[in-house]
């Protein structure tokens, strides 16, 4: 199968009609005798040259290949055949360049059987099951098939149907376009208007819904419905992001993730809007429009500088326990699955007799943890930039749903005044309050069981807002909280509008 004659020489000016040729090998012979050449890891392709009279058409169909070995193999030239035009695993032909010039395209016919680890395959169920694509590749192939032919009709923005979309209404066939035309008056205004600007932090992101099931009972220390009984079960929605990189930049940056839950509960939206660590650079939010501009880009150079970023760590040393953790082996998650979240901030429960507790949130992944290694980031992030989506995605498309289970510690007032440092102060040494002292309270699961309808309409539009409370859980004196509640639903103003609240991904009322 390659881009050579028939003596293995190959010829530097061949034209390969519809990708029938692909060079595997100068290596590789096609001899007059049967030959077993490795194509790569574990493939075999047994090759016999039959009927060297035979010639084939210009319109021969091409052989389909793909890199066994994943995205990261390091032989470019060793391409590995997995299919072509006939069934998979079955033996067949395969088209082999021979005799081509600039003019003409001539094929010889040769028969192949595939080996895996040298052993035969013949099950054609196993080897559909290797070759089969993720389930984020075949969206569209879904959709089709899901739509059972029916023909779905093109509508204006008012809904009314489209009864053209192949021209615009003009005067004669070389005329102006008419103003009357609102099909694409419609198309062009929509069009003009379908982007909103980015979030100015956590901007990368990734979304699922699923629902919060209560399972052990907390209502002596918070009366909020949510957690009014055991088995209750909760709508929500989770937004999770990386917090310094653009839209289109990569999921396996050294960089805290965004960890936002959305619940539906009965009595409104409580929003828990955390990151996968439990404390933060800074405490006072004065500082934290500085902090984000030193991980954007330099004003001057419009160039990401690592002077800025560092130069800030240096004078505000409350930062340095984020570092610690940022720069350890969970500085990089293995995608959105194999992480913990937390509410970061300490939060008041109030129970049925107006009794209080302060608390703080944790969820803990029942995937377990799972990092990546700076050089294998950085090799993902070339390779595929997508990749905590589309691993989060095609999880849950085949129905491998990531849970986390949903825990509390609290902290009565007494002991939050004796306590021997500010337990208000979301950057301090000790990660959160000590667990010894003030163990972890298990209270439910979340379970992530649908993807997205609409990425732009249920991920991008999602707004999350740490003021978003229902009654029993009240802010805590934490100074970052307290900006907090005022600087996400005015950054959400401008992102979305002023009705923010009326999209049907953050409205309460289903």
């Amino acid at each position: 199968f390659l881009n050579t004659d028939c003596k293995g020489n190959r010829r530097t000016k061949d034209r390969v009609q519809n990708n029938v040729c692909t060079r595997i090998s100068s290596a590789v012979e096609i001899g007059r005798r049967r030959r077993m050449s490795k194509i790569g890891s574990g493939l075999i392709l047994l090759v016999r040259p039959i009927s060297l009279g035979r010639l084939l058409t210009r319109n021969a169909v091409p052989a389909r290949v793909h890199h066994s070995t994943g995205r990261h193999d390091k032989s470019p030239f060793l391409f590995r055949l997995i299919s072509c035009c006939s069934e998979r695993g079955r033996r067949t032909s395969v088209l082999l360049s021979s005799n081509n010039t600039v003019n003409t395209l001539a094929s010889r016919q040769f028969l192949f059987s595939r080996y895996c680890c040298n052993n035969k395959v013949d099950d054609d169920e196993k080897m559909s099951a290797a070759t089969k694509r993720e389930p984020a590749a075949e969206q569209l192939t879904e959709y089709k098939k899901h739509s059972k032919g029916e023909r779905p009709v093109l509508l204006t923005g008012n809904g009314t149907p489209i009864a053209n979309k192949k021209a615009s209404l003009t005067v004669g066939s070389h005329g102006p376009i008419l103003l009357q035309d609102f099909v694409y008056l419609d198309e062009m205004s929509h069009f003009a208007r379908e982007r909103i600007p980015e979030r100015v932090v956590h901007a990368k992101g990734a979304g699922a819904f699923g629902y919060f099931e209560v399972t052990h009972d907390i209502t002596r220390y918070c009366k909020a419905k949510v957690f009014s009984s055991i088995g209750k079960r909760t709508p929500i929605a989770v937004r999770f992001s990386t917090v310094g990189g653009e839209s289109g930049s990569a999921d396996t940056a050294r960089d805290p993730r965004g960890f936002a839950v959305k619940f539906y509960t009965e009595e409104g939206i409580w929003d828990l809007v955390g990151n996968n660590t439990p404390i933060f650079f800074v405490k006072d939010p004065l500082f934290f429009p500085s902090f984000i501009h030193t991980q954007k880009r330099n004003p001057v150079t419009h160039l990401k500088d690592a002077d800025m970023f560092w130069d800030f760590l240096s004078l505000r040393t409350e930062s340095m326990h984020q570092v610690m953790i940022l720069f350890s082996d969970r500085g990089i998650p293995d995608g959105y699955r194999h992480m913990n979240g937390y509410g970061s901030h300490t939060f008041k429960l109030v129970n049925a007799h107006n009794e209080i507790v302060y608390c703080k949130f944790h969820y803990k992944t029942d995937q377990g943890i799972k990092n990546i290694f700076s050089d294998k980031a950085a090799e993902i992030s070339s390779s595929d930039p997508d990749y905590s989506i589309r691993d989060l995605y095609n999880a849950i498309a085949s129905n491998n749903y990531p849970t986390w289970t949903f825990y509390i510690q609290v902290m009565t007032a007494s002991q939050a005044k004796n306590f021997r440092w500010n337990p208000f102060d979301i950057t301090k040494v000790m990660i959160v309050w000590p667990h010894d002292e003030y163990p972890l309270i298990p209270v439910g699961k979340l379970v992530l069981d649908r993807n997205p309808d609409n990425y732009f309409n249920d991920v991008e539009q999602i707004a999350f807002d740490p003021a978003h409370m229902v009654p029993g859980i009240e802010p805590s004196p934490d100074k970052l909280l307290q900006g907090r509640l005022f600087a996400y639903g005015d950054t959400h103003r401008h992102r979305l509008g002023p009705n923010h609240l009326q999209l049907p991904v953050n409205c309460p009322y289903k």
